[in-house]
């Protein structure tokens, strides 16, 4: 039996009982960095709720991209990059959107239900500015200059360097006709081919620089697995793995270089965190299928899975590693390719 516990982990952190950082009747922000979960590295997250017509005010990143994925609802993302680079797409449940270090953007709730994103951070510290707090920093005639208009225009704006985060809409959502149109800086995942499928085990979608050309340093997986299905213990070389729980509950283990093992149950909200190169595992615990978002810190994550090994080494070399006679050692599949998702031929370990 495998020792299980809800307890805490310093491997993961719960979404569904963190505080959010910001709330208002407009929604609210929930943000895990290194001060909620000291492990991280190179990436953090952000959970964002916005009700109908609540705007997240434009802002930008000072230190790292963003990459995101609408869990529910229908966004409008507008950016503004350098050299004169302007966007204006919808985003829908299921979809992605990426935005530069340094780009001003600014998402909109245009639907009737509310909206929620996870943006995934390329810096476990993230820092910010928003257009409104640093539009305070400056006079009237400054602004006034700006925009060619009379300064007493801004008389009446409330002057501060504290962002307002998030914002009501005046009026109907302004949607250009080619909002819906392709775009470079959005990303179907849910609707492509998933390229790693296995039926009744589970599948894998991709958003890789491979598909998705935009990406330099980070990636996501929707990783799907069946209650048949499993992740096969791995590890990704230079590549540091931040994962979200959007279904179903699953058990992971990880081990340390030190030689400790920690093994956790997950549920629907849960975040985890796992260093480059720590060996893991996965699997569904109970009956419901289990559908991970995957944030990568490498545009084309890294891989090597136990499975392969069984083909790579020698049945004498994983005997003698093993401590146990060639002769007692069975042969392993041959695989060319690492199956990333495997079939359950044995039961589930208890939960206890």
């Amino acid at each position: 039996m495998i020792a299980q516990q809800e307890r805490l982990s310093k491997h993961k952190i719960n979404l569904r009982d963190s505080r959010p950082i910001f709330e208002n009747e407009l929604g609210n922000i929930q943000q895990f960095t290194t001060t909620e979960l000291p492990l991280l590295k190179n990436l953090s997250l952000q959970k964002i709720e916005l009700v109908p017509n609540a705007i997240l005010e434009p802002k930008w990143f000072v230190n790292c991209n963003v990459l995101a994925y609408v869990v529910e609802g229908k966004t409008l993302v507008r950016t503004l990059d350098h050299a004169s680079d302007m966007s204006t797409f919808t985003v829908k449940e299921g979809q992605m959107f990426h935005v530069h270090s340094g780009a001003l953007f600014t998402v909109d709730n245009v639907g009737s239900e509310r909206a929620t994103l996870l943006l995934c951070l390329r810096h476990e510290t993230p820092k910010d500015f928003t257009l409104s707090a640093s539009a305070g920093a400056f006079t009237d005639n400054v602004l006034g200059n700006t925009w060619n208009v009379d300064a007493a225009v801004f008389a009446n704006a409330p002057r501060t360097t504290k962002p307002k985060v998030i914002v009501k809409r005046e009026g109907a959502a302004q949607i250009p006709e080619n909002a819906h149109w392709p775009h470079p800086n959005r990303f179907g995942i849910e609707e492509m081919q998933a390229p790693t499928y296995a039926e009744g085990v589970g599948s894998a979608k991709k958003a890789r620089s491979q598909y998705w050309k935009i990406l330099t340093n980070i990636a996501m997986y929707s990783l799907r697995v069946e209650d048949e299905g499993m992740r096969e213990p791995h590890w990704h070389p230079d590549t540091v793995e931040l994962g979200y729980i959007r279904q179903g509950n699953a058990r992971m283990s990880i081990m340390d270089p030190d030689g400790s093992v920690d093994t956790f149950t997950l549920h629907p909200g849960d975040v985890y965190f796992i260093p480059a190169s720590y060996p893991h595992q996965i699997e569904v615990v109970g009956e419901e299928k289990i559908h991970f978002l995957i944030f990568f810190d490498q545009p084309m994550p890294k891989d090597v899975g136990f499975r392969q090994a069984g083909t790579v080494m020698s049945r004498r070399i994983i005997a003698s590693a093993f401590g146990m006679k060639e002769k007692d050692l069975p042969e392993f599949p041959y695989d060319n390719e690492d199956p990333l998702l495997v079939a359950k031929t044995n039961p589930t370990d208890p939960v206890v």
